[in-house]
C-alpha cells in the first residue's frame, strides 16, 4: 500500500483576487504591528543593558557554604553544586530516585504523521492548478497527532488519548551550599540524562505497566505497551525515564535570608543570572550582554521579517493583477494601451501582440557604446519586417536624444534583415530637442 496521496485543486482568478484582498488585510495587520514590536523590543534591550550595567558594579562575591548577614538583600555571585536530599517517586509506574533535582516521565505513542507537499501552476487566464501530496510516515511522538485533520482519515487513523502521559516530577528544596534556591533558578536546571535501571526495578515497573495499560516489555531504554514485542504497531507507547542529578552551577541572585531569588534593580528591572559550572562573575555578567545582543537583533530581524512578509502579503495583488497580462483578462489591459500608444505613434494598426516592452540588448562588441558589453533596455513594436523602437518621456533633453540615438543605432547593426526606426515622444519638447532628433533621422511626436 501506497503512503501517499495526491489531489489537484483549481482556483479561477477571481476567486485568487478575491483571496489576495483578505491576505492583503492580514499583511497590512502584519506590517503596522512589527512597529510595536521593534519599538518594545529597543526598550527592552536598553533596560536590560542598564540591569547588567547596574548589577556588575554592585555584585559581591561570596562563599556558597558561609551565610553572611552583611550581604542580607544585596546581589551577590556564588558557585557550587546544587544539590537535593529528596526522594522523587513516579507513584503510577513504582520508580523512585534518590537525590535527584527532577525526576521525567517520557512517555512517546507510535502514531501516523502527515506531510504537505504543494505545486502550484499558473494557467491561462489567471487562474491556478495546485498539486498538493499528502505523505503519511509513522513516528514515535509525545504528542498526540489528530488525524481528523489528515486527508485520509479512514486509511490512517492515531488513538484519540494517550493511557499515560509524561510528567516531570522537582524536588520541594534544591540547595547550592547553604543557600535555598528560588524556583526561579531550579526552572532553569534542565540538563537530563537517562535513568538506567536495574532487574528488579524494571520488573516492578513492568508489573505496575501491565497491571494498568496492558501488555508490556523492555527493550533498551524503554518500557513499551505494546502487544507486540517484534513488530512496533499504531497506538503502541515506549516509557523512559530522565533525571536532573546534582550539578555545578554560578548563580547571579539576591540574598533574602538563606535564600537566593531575583534581584531587582534601581530602575525596577529583575536581574537573575544562571549558568552551569564555575563562572566567576565577570563572566556571567559577559555572557549575559551577549545573550541580550543576539536576542535585540534577533527580534529586531524578526521585525523586519514580519514587515517584509506584510509587504509580500499585500503586493500579492498587485502581482495577480499583473500575472494576467498576456492571458484572456490580461489582454484587455494591453488593448488600452496599444490604443493609447496608436494614438501617440499615429499608427492605428498596432496590435497588442506587436509591442515587447523592456527588451534587453548587449553591445558586446562596443560597436556603439564606448564600454563593451553595455546593458540597454527598450520598447519595441515588431511588426512586418519592421522594429519601431519608441521611448517615452515626459520632457526630453538633449542628453536623452543623444542616449537614444545609440540605442536605435546599437539595434541597426545587430539587426540588419530589419528596418529600423526611432521614435520619441515628448510633449513640449524644445526646439533644441527637436533639432537634435531630425540630426539623428530621429521621429519626435511632440502630442
Amino acid at each position: 500500500m501506497s503512503n501517499s496521496y495526491t489531489i489537484t485543486t483549481h482556483q479561477s482568478w477571481g476567486s485568487r483576487i478575491k483571496e489576495s484582498f483578505a491576505v492583503a488585510v492580514i499583511g497590512i495587520m502584519l506590517f503596522f504591528a512589527a512597529f510595536p514590536m521593534l519599538f518594545l523590543n529597543e526598550g527592552r534591550a536598553v533596560y536590560r543593558a542598564q540591569a547588567l550595567e547596574e548589577g556588575e558594579k554592585i555584585v559581591t562575591p561570596i562563599k556558597a557554604n558561609n551565610i553572611l548577614k552583611n550581604n542580607e538583600d544585596m546581589l551577590v555571585h556564588t558557585s557550587g553544586e546544587a544539590t537535593t536530599d529528596e526522594v522523587l517517586t513516579d507513584i503510577i509506574l513504582g520508580l523512585e530516585a534518590p537525590q535527584v533535582i527532577k525526576l521525567q516521565r517520557v512517555v512517546e505513542m507510535y502514531q501516523w504523521e502527515e506531510t504537505e507537499h504543494s505545486k502550484t501552476e499558473t494557467e491561462l487566464g489567471g487562474g491556478t492548478t495546485t498539486t498538493y501530496t499528502y505523505t503519511y510516515s509513522r513516528v514515535w511522538s509525545e504528542n498526540i497527532i489528530n488525524s481528523n485533520r489528515f486527508k485520509q482519515t479512514a486509511t490512517y487513523s492515531n488513538p484519540s488519548d494517550m493511557s499515560i502521559r509524561g510528567e516531570i516530577f522537582l524536588a520541594q528544596q534544591v540547595k547550592l551550599g547553604q543557600f535555598i534556591l528560588s524556583d526561579n533558578i531550579v526552572n532553569q536546571i534542565n540538563e537530563y540524562r537517562y535513568l538506567p535501571t536495574d532487574s528488579k526495578t524494571r520488573d516492578q515497573v513492568l508489573e505496575k505497566i501491565s497491571h494498568q495499560f496492558g501488555k508490556s516489555h523492555f527493550q533498551g531504554e524503554y518500557f513499551y505497551v505494546a502487544e507486540n514485542p517484534s513488530s512496533d504497531q499504531i497506538g503502541d507507547l515506549r516509557i523512559k525515564f530522565e533525571v536532573v542529578p546534582s550539578t555545578m552551577i554560578s548563580v547571579v541572585a539576591k540574598q533574602v535570608g538563606s535564600r537566593l531569588a531575583t534581584y531587582t534593580t534601581v530602575e525596577g528591572q529583575p536581574l537573575l543570572l544562571f549558568g552551569y559550572g564555575t563562572l566567576d562573575a565577570k563572566e556571567m555578567f559577559e555572557s549575559a550582554k551577549r545573550d541580550n545582543f543576539i536576542l535585540t537583533w534577533g527580534l529586531r530581524l524578526a521585525g523586519f521579517l514580519m514587515m517584509g512578509i506584510g509587504l509580500s502579503m499585500i503586493l500579492n495583488v498587485l502581482a495577480i493583477l499583473a500575472g494576467t497580462l498576456g492571458t484572456e483578462k490580461g489582454q484587455r489591459l494591453e488593448e488600452v494601451f496599444a490604443t493609447v500608444l496608436s494614438y501617440g505613434l499615429k499608427n492605428p494598426d498596432i496590435k497588442p501582440e506587436s509591442i515587447q516592452l523592456r527588451q534587453q540588448f548587449i553591445d558586446t562588441e562596443g560597436l556603439v557604446f564606448p564600454k563593451k558589453g553595455k546593458f540597454i533596455e527598450v520598447d519595441i513594436i515588431a511588426e512586418n519586417g519592421k522594429m519601431t523602437v519608441f521611448e517615452v518621456k515626459a520632457t526630453a533633453t538633449i542628453d536623452d536624444v543623444d542616449i537614444f540615438s545609440m540605442k536605435v543605432k546599437l539595434i541597426q547593426l545587430q539587426n540588419p534583415d530589419k528596418q529600423v526606426h526611432g521614435i520619441i515622444i515628448s510633449p513640449w519638447a524644445s526646439e533644441e530637442v527637436k533639432q537634435c532628433c531630425t540630426e539623428y533621422d530621429l521621429e519626435l511626436l511632440d502630442c
